[in-house]
């Protein structure tokens, strides 16, 4: 028999001498009666059978205390460790054992809880109250039960469900019962390797001190295994919290607690569901008995624990060497150059790799496929893994297109391909090149697209976008911009912070709203427009993502915001021979198109931009579709008409040329 358990089974023997010695005592003062249906169902008969053994060891009240001192003092001597951690810890008087052997003894025995019934005279109350145990022990002590004693403000015993001294029902919370019972703690020693590259003094000295650390990182699966390893080098059994489940009240309280009882480490997730939460627990957690990690994705919890009692420990995001890496341990099978475009574009952290590489392979096995994932695969699979909130701050930009749907100039088409070079090479020159560490606030690029509405910037940055395999998300100003000070502010942090999280392409457009000219400070509002732009141009600096400003009107933009543009891209009006293209092109190949389209016409003769040509066609399909289901140029006409009106023109003749015939009745 282990140690726990002859400890136990002593003590056990010794509360059944004291409940004999009460029985006698009642039945001495006619309390309880001979009665066999005394309590309903508990008879005196019974009760004598649950402690038959103590009574022939000794029969008399004065007899059975004297026996039962001996055993106290005999088995004081033989505390296993757990109990004499407690005993150590939570400076417990003998008092409190008898209270916690009392509480104990129907989690180890149901026949305790016939007997407590039977002496509460009441067949439904089959838990000791804190009356019984005075009346059981004879080094009673009333203090040691008030709400403040060590048995309920450490949280051995639970908080009774009413405020009663007495009355209040003796039960032992589950740490305590877990633990004190012998059975399996909540915390274990794990056998964790150190991650590939950690550095592991850091962690490894952490688990040994007692103290609060905060562990900053967006990997929350390296975070783990880190303070894992610690443990296993160290080893310290780990209990791992979840804040989310758990809540905010009685955390501390639990934590500490544990660590107490057990001598655990405790690494808490989930503590965004900490900050801002009633009631605070930052100081319950700044005491810990042992070591206590708290991961924290964020800064918020900044604000929520005590400075001066928190140390630090930040884990960097992985590098692009290190992402390879990860890759290419969750991803075997797949090839090189794959892994190394999935490094190099996607901003990931482990759990999200091992999430994103699983998923991927669910998806071909339910499409029943036995092929090698291929990129496609893995782009849905990261999107699918990657954060999602961005969506609530911003609009996606649908683009079916590809780089063939784009008509512009030669220089501007240049252009264009060397920014998405750009993106697509910013690890090597940021990273391996080392300008990111030579250069501050190159770590994002910044890109300024200029021209007329319609000349393509939106469906420029979609195929960008579409090439790189990077969602484009159009920012939404009248979500962002607000007319209460500082709210703008924090509408742009974040929508920056779920940009990064999402690894999204940021598309501004009519970004002169937001990016334009600092003006001379004349009143109040001034000055809060211009702290405004001041902070947006901050937030554009430190965001390590790439981000595309599109503006009608290029005058417009704060000169700040130029200088720090890699490239800007100039979208001029379409020439006759590029808007010619743009008409071969505007119709779907399921249009049904009429004989007598005559797009040299209509390029030669009207300068619209591409944006124009595309609501043109959709208007002229639709016109033609109630009137024969065929496009033919009547319905171009009329719908070229119809524009050249919005424009704040007539049509003419001389316009429309021997076209004319269908436009002058409109």
């Amino acid at each position: 028999m282990s140690s726990m358990g002859a400890y136990l089974e002593a003590e056990l023997a010794r509360l059944d001498l004291l409940l004999r010695r009460e029985i006698l005592r009642l039945r001495a003062r006619y309390q309880l009666s001979l009665d066999e249906f005394r309590g309903l169902y508990v008879s005196d008969r019974q009760v004598d059978a649950l402690v038959a053994e103590s009574a022939a060891r000794a029969g008399t009240s004065d007899a059975l205390c004297a026996e039962a001192e001996v055993m106290r003092t005999r088995n004081a001597g033989r505390w296993p460790p757990e109990w004499e951690r407690a005993v150590r810890e939570f400076g417990l008087t003998a008092f409190d054992l008898d209270v916690l052997l009392v509480a104990l003894a129907p989690e180890l025995h149901l026949k305790y809880a016939t007997i407590y019934a039977y002496l509460h005279d009441d067949v439904t109350r089959k838990k000791p109250t804190g009356e019984l145990a005075l009346r059981l022990s004879p080094m009673a002590d009333r203090s040691r039960l008030l709400p403040e004693s060590p048995l309920f403000r450490e949280g051995l015993l639970r908080e009774p469900a009413e405020q009663q001294f007495l009355g209040c029902e003796l039960s032992a919370s589950l740490p305590a019962l877990r633990v004190l019972t012998g059975l399996p703690g909540e915390s274990a020693v794990p056998e964790t390797p150190w991650p590939e590259g950690a550095d592991r003094g850091m962690f490894e000295r952490a688990a040994s001190m007692r103290g609060l650390f905060v562990v900053e990182c967006s990997d929350s699966d390296l975070a783990r295994r880190m303070v894992e390893a610690a443990c296993t080098a160290e080893g310290r059994p780990l209990l791992v919290v979840d804040a989310r489940r758990e809540g905010s009240k009685g955390l501390g309280r639990r934590i500490r607690l544990a660590q107490r009882l057990e001598g655990c480490v405790v690494y808490v997730t989930g503590s965004d569901a900490l900050w801002g939460a009633e009631p605070a627990p930052g100081a319950e957690l700044a005491s810990p008995a042992a070591a206590l990690f708290v991961l924290a994705t964020g800064s918020r919890w900044r604000g929520a624990l005590p400075a001066g009692e928190v140390r630090v420990l930040k884990l960097p995001e992985p590098d692009v060497a290190q992402r390879r890496a990860l890759w290419n341990r969750s991803l075997p099978e797949a090839e090189a150059p794959m892994i190394d475009a999935l490094a190099a574009r996607y901003t990931l952290d482990g759990s999200q790799i091992v999430a994103a590489s699983c998923a991927a392979r669910d998806a071909l096995r339910l499409r029943g496929e036995a092929r090698v994932v291929e990129w496609r695969d893995l782009v849905e699979a990261v999107h699918g893994v990657s954060d999602s909130t961005i969506g609530l701050l911003a609009q996606p930009v649908k683009c079916p297109y590809g780089w063939h749907d784009l008509v512009l100039p030669p220089a501007t088409l240049r252009q264009v391909r060397e920014v998405a070079a750009a993106m697509r090479f910013h690890h090597v020159v940021c990273g391996e090149w080392g300008f990111a560490a030579r250069h501050s606030g190159v770590e994002g690029l910044k890109f300024l697209f200029a021209g007329s509405s319609g000349t393509g910037k939106t469906m420029t940055a979609g195929v960008i976008g579409n090439d790189l395999g990077m969602d484009v998300y159009r920012i939404d100003l009248s979500g962002v911009v607000s007319k209460y000070i500082g709210e703008t502010e924090k509408n742009l942090d974040r929508v920056f912070a779920a940009a990064r999280r999402s690894n999204a392409l940021l598309f501004f457009d009519e970004a002169d709203a937001l990016f334009g000219k600092r003006s001379e400070v004349k009143e109040a509002h001034d000055r809060y427009a211009n702290i405004e732009v001041a902070y947006l141009l901050q937030k554009l600096e430190e965001h390590d993502g790439p981000v595309i400003l599109a503006t009608n009107l290029r005058r417009n933009i704060d000169e700040a915001f130029s200088r720090r543009m890699q490239y800007v891209v100039e979208f001029p009006l379409p020439d006759e021979t590029q808007r010619r293209q743009m008409w071969e092109k505007v119709f779907p190949r399921e249009t049904p198109i009429g004989e007598d389209v005559d797009y040299p016409f209509l390029a030669a003769q009207f300068a619209v931009t591409g944006g124009d040509i595309r609501n043109i066609a959709m208007d002229a399909a639709f016109l033609a579709a109630q009137d024969g289901g065929v496009v033919a140029m009547r319905h171009l006409a009329a719908a070229m008409a119809r524009q050249v009106v919005k424009q704040g023109r007539a049509p003419s003749a001389t316009m429309f040329q021997r076209y004319y015939q269908w436009v002058k009745e409109l």
